[in-house]
């Protein structure tokens, strides 16, 4: 290779990877809450050990609990030392202790002349505004037993998670781990009959389809400085199918049934600001709901049939509303097996659908699931 050819195919090759390979995108950071120890309201020094008792009670459950990742303030630097995490700033003029974080918990232990009253509150970082807060006395005997405390972090944590929800950021919509959805629309199918009988001709008709689909996200990749998410996908289909057909004699059959489409799809998602593209696809199985009603010279007859399976696949497009999208969904259907009528294969479903629906997130990234 000349010296001139390679200096122009090494940039080329350079941006081809930048731009083109997936590479696997960083963890959303976890939101941080710094804990600090009830301050000391009267409690003697025989009785101080309570406020590490609390303070201790109420770390261990935030940690399991929350989804948040959790600091202890009496303890930072011990904390900093085994996990060495980035969070901590070590530089000059910084004090230890000195985190980025999103929350802080506070309060107070105030011994009455009847009992302890623990005051609890969480304040949000960025706004200056509680979140959570709550109040509650204790005997002496109930504030040593964790489980007392473990009742009052958890209506703390409980009121987080509500408030988190209703301030949900901008790009939330599309960090979620889990969707459900809903969508409905028209469904026009034309059918192949079987080849036995080919002097058989069928028409194409069209039906109404509704689905309820659930969707979890197990990983992403960037493409082109795009995340790219990958979900499997599952629905329950159901429409209403019409099959016309015209005999050698001219006499018209007319098959009517209800069936369920329950497909298990691969998914990969693009969600580019405040817009949703995908594409999906994979097996389906089709079950019949009752039984075939086949109307032929007046007269009406009813058949079992029997379930099959076949191969789905389809497209998503769609644009951000609330905490989900609103999409277009667009997709194909066909029968890998024929149905058998009266125990004699009789047709294969061929079907183009085309709805409008809404999924809806839940399970934000970073949170325990």
């Amino acid at each position: 290779m000349k010296n001139g050819t390679r200096k122009r195919f090494l940039p080329a090759c350079l941006l081809y990877f930048w731009l083109f390979l997936p590479a696997q995108v960083p963890a959303q950071q976890r939101p941080v809450i710094i804990m600090k120890a009830p301050e000391n309201h009267g409690l003697s020094k025989d009785e101080a050990y309570l406020l590490r008792s609390v303070h201790s009670a109420l770390v261990e459950d935030f940690i399991r609990n929350s989804g948040l990742e959790v600091f202890d303030r009496d303890n930072v630097g011990k904390v900093v030392k085994e996990t060495e995490n980035p969070l901590y700033q070590d530089d000059a003029g910084k004090r230890a202790g000195d985190f980025t974080h999103d929350y802080m918990l506070e309060g107070e232990l105030v011994k009455t002349s009847h009992d302890f009253l623990l005051s609890l509150r969480v304040t949000d970082t960025k706004t200056k505004m509680p979140i959570a807060s709550r109040a509650e006395s204790f005997s002496f005997e109930e504030l040593k037993d964790k489980r007392s405390i473990y009742k009052v972090s958890s209506e703390l944590i409980k009121q987080m998670k509500k408030k988190i929800r209703r301030n949900a950021g901008p790009e939330d919509w599309k960090n979620k781990r889990l969707y459900i959805g809903a969508r409905a629309g028209l469904a026009a199918q034309t059918p192949v009959i079987n080849t036995n009988r080919d002097d058989i001709n069928a028409e194409a008709a069209t039906g109404f389809e509704a689905a309820l689909q659930f969707e979890y996200r197990f990983f992403e990749f960037s493409v082109m400085k795009l995340p790219l998410r990958f979900f499997a996908q599952s629905e329950i289909i159901f429409s209403g199918e019409k099959i016309a057909a015209v005999l050698p004699e001219g006499d018209s059959v007319t098959m009517e049934a209800g069936i369920l489409n329950v497909p298990l799809l691969a998914k990969a998602a693009w969600t580019p600001r405040i817009f949703y593209f995908a594409v999906f696809a994979g097996p389906a199985l089709t079950l019949p709901l009752g039984q075939m009603m086949i109307k032929q010279d007046g007269l009406e007859r009813q058949y079992d049939f029997s379930p099959t399976f076949g191969l789905l696949a389809g497209i998503n497009a769609g644009i951000k509303v609330g905490q989900g999208a609103v999409f277009l969904d667009a997709r194909y259907y066909g029968d890998c097996l024929f149905t058998r009528v009266n125990d004699v294969q009789q047709y294969r479903r061929q079907t183009f659908s085309v709805s409008l629906g809404y999924r809806y997130g839940f399970l934000l990234t970073g949170e325990k699931r």
